[in-house]
């Protein structure tokens, strides 16, 4: 592992042309250590200033997904971290002010009462905010107000200069601001204006379920920061000037303000130098066109800086110029850069109503893209939105689209030819429609079903058929057909098990079970609380955060915590109870009996026990049987394991499954109150 960070720069060319003026493209790229083998470090301690607006148009489902996504982050949060909760209107609360976080539930019963009400004051919200986290800065704590808007600013301080000035000044104190727009009628341009000046990061969510993976990327990102407050200075030689082609933010020393690092992050800059010829000493000599440096915080506080790099180049002859090569890397880089100015430009012109101008301006932006893929993916994506005529839609994702192809770090094994996408953390996926959930060649809604849960079973209608989802079988069993999100498979009968023998121990209709086979075919969301299971092609971003598990014999199993120590347990959706060994109820008194079954031996009964689980670091009370010895010793036999955690897991929050990537995630979740 690597330790330190390294700073590059790379020209287009490894070269200058003798008796011409040139014009020369760099790649600047500052890049983060490794995550150590071992895992993260453990975070900084985190100042948070949750501010949400409960204005009259959230009501209904985006107030519910809104404080589904602040409870999320607070879930997240150790006793070492400080937060506060600010809610706004016309007029502004503070429900809850900085204080650390030591019982979760006073937090989580502040935001659970929030209603909604009137107007939108926004800056009064992000100000209040902001006063609380500023009231508590430390050296080696992370402060950030995290805004969240689905409206127009039309109640006090509304002008965006103003505003974006105010978040400046903060972020030099030490507090940043990242802004969650939802839906169409918030303010992208000072939202955007918010989080660029402010040092943070800006989200958008067309819809209020995709708003909780905002909150996902901006906590795992929080979580893996390993310095901040970047700041790239640029000193060209006498005779060069030197444009910067992203959209970054400058200071008044004249540096530029990059994103904050995380670890395997890579921080980036195209810039575009232009050298009178008059600079230029003879073919055969060198020239020192480009001195960098950059300065940033350490997760301490402390100020880092990072030592001046320089670039030199070769003067050739026209000939031996030409005769070099272009770098793809520094090609696609730059291409990616013009290309955000030209989607915020098309954003604007939407804005006007002059589509003949969006037009060719994505013209010019699909030509750009023959040097990146992911870039024709936005720019086919734009394209769409604008033969819809829609300037809203289009003008936010042309901003946003802009703002994460020319503005965010990238990781830094992209250009590795074994990079694989899918399994990168959040905050360094790469997206194509800004506004929905997942990311670049996977980025799909997926088809959402029904849940129908039957006796704590986890059934689904799919397809028209009631469907048993069973994570602890390997295969499936039914009878004909059944198609899931476009794809067709066909079932059949298993070791003599039918769907007519699963209705009847299960006392209901069940036209069919899928197990691993099929399951691990998908990115599988379920969410127990909203009754809805959503299938999504493999790689797709799933809510929450990582669960430890590995795989046996395709079938997930899930590493936790209990009274008795550290144990493993088959995770099966399938199952209505937790089983724990034989051994496991000593000394516990049971608190009910229940009848249950297993596909191979039909019913049987149980006592049934409360056991306390922890799974990365979160814990529910379980509801633990006691499989007959003959399960439990196929159990053993076949898996080693002597544990089951059944549905009782899925009641604990929304849960994801990428089997294929061996990924189970979670987003603890408290149930609804009635």
């Amino acid at each position: 592992m690597s330790n330190r960070f390294d700073f590059s720069l790379v020209a287009l060319r490894p070269a200058l042309m003798s008796g011409n003026e040139n014009t020369v493209d760099v790649l600047i790229r500052l890049q983060a250590p490794d995550t150590p083998k071992t895992g993260l470090p453990e975070r900084q301690p985190l100042n948070l200033a949750i501010v949400i607006d409960r204005s009259g148009s959230m009501s209904g489902k985006p107030l519910y997904e809104a404080k589904r996504a602040a409870t999320y982050m607070i879930d997240n949060l150790r006793p070492t971290d400080r937060a506060s909760v600010v809610a706004y209107d016309d007029s502004v609360r503070v429900l809850i002010a900085s204080w650390p976080v030591e019982s979760k539930v006073h937090f989580q019963n502040a935001i659970s009462a929030i209603q909604s009400g009137g107007s939108t004051n926004l800056h009064a919200g992000w100000l209040k905010g902001a006063e609380e986290a500023a009231g508590h800065l430390s050296p080696g704590y992370v402060s950030r107000v995290l805004l969240l808007s689905d409206g127009q600013a039309n109640v006090g301080l509304t002008d965006l200069d103003e505003i974006a000035m105010q978040c400046a000044k903060l972020a030099d104190k030490g507090v940043t601001t990242s802004t969650y727009g939802l839906g169409n009628s918030f303010n992208e341009d000072l939202m955007l204006a918010m989080s660029r000046s402010g040092g943070g990061t800006a989200y958008y969510s067309e819809t209020a379920e995709s708003l909780l993976e905002r909150f996902q990327e901006e906590f795992s990102l929080l979580s893996a920061l390993c310095a901040r407050n970047i700041r790239l200075f640029l000193n060209p030689l006498p005779g060069i000037r030197c444009e910067m082609l992203n959209l970054y933010e400058r200071h008044e020393d004249g540096s530029w303000r990059l994103p904050d690092l995380a670890y395997d992050g890579e921080g980036w800059a195209a810039v575009r130098l232009h050298v009178d010829s008059s600079s230029l000493p003879a073919a055969g000599e060198t020239l020192a066109v480009l001195e960098a440096h950059v300065a940033y915080s350490d997760l301490e506080g402390i100020e880092c800086r990072i030592p001046e790099v320089w670039l030199t180049l070769p003067v050739l002859d026209k000939e031996s110029f030409f005769s070099t090569d272009e770098n793809k890397d520094v090609l696609r880089r730059v291409a990616e850069a013009e290309a955000s100015r030209l989607q915020e430009l098309a954003g604007h012109a939407a804005q006007k109503g002059d589509w003949n101008q969006v037009q060719n301006l994505l013209a010019h932006a699909r030509e750009m893209a023959r040097h990146s893929p992911w870039l024709g993916e936005i720019v086919e994506n734009l394209e769409g939105l604008a033969r819809q005529r829609d300037d809203l839609l289009f003008r936010k994702e042309a901003l946003y689209a802009s703002m994460h192809l020319g503005n965010k770090q990238r990781s830094k094994r992209e250009f590795d030819s074994s990079f694989d996408q899918t399994g990168q953390p959040l905050y360094l996926q790469r997206k194509v429609h800004q506004g929905r959930r997942g990311h670049y060649q996977s980025q799909v809604d997926g088809q959402c079903y029904e849940l129908q849960p039957f006796d704590n079973h986890a059934v689904a209608l799919i397809d028209g058929k009631r469907i048993l989802l069973d994570s602890g079988s390997p295969v499936s069993i039914g009878d004909g057909k059944l198609e899931i999100a476009g794809n067709l498979f066909t079932l059949g009968t298993q070791m003599g098990i039918t769907s007519g023998k699963l209705s009847r121990s299960m006392n209901t209709q069940v036209d069919a079970l899928i197990g691993c086979d099929i399951l691990s075919q998908f990115a599988i969301s379920i969410d127990w609380w909203q009754s809805s299971v959503t299938f999504s092609p493999r790689g797709t971003s799933l809510p929450g955060g990582p669960l430890p598990m590995n795989l046996i014999m395709g079938a997930p199993v899930l590493n936790f915590g209990w009274a008795g120590g550290i144990t493993r347990g088959l995770f099966d959706t399938g199952a209505k109870l937790c089983y724990m060994p034989r051994t496991g109820p000593a000394q516990m008194p049971p608190v009910y009996h229940v009848q249950d079954f297993h596909p191979m031996i039909g019913p049987f009964e149980t006592d049934v026990y409360e056991v306390r689980i922890e799974i990365a670091g979160h814990s529910f009370v379980a509801n633990c049987g006691v499989l007959p010895d003959s399960l439990a010793s196929l159990l053993r036999g076949v898996t080693t394991l002597e544990w089951i955690i059944g549905t009782d897991l899925l009641r604990a929050g929304s849960i994801g499954l990428d089997l294929s990537h061996n990924r189970i995630t979670a987003s603890w979740q408290s149930p609804p109150r009635n």
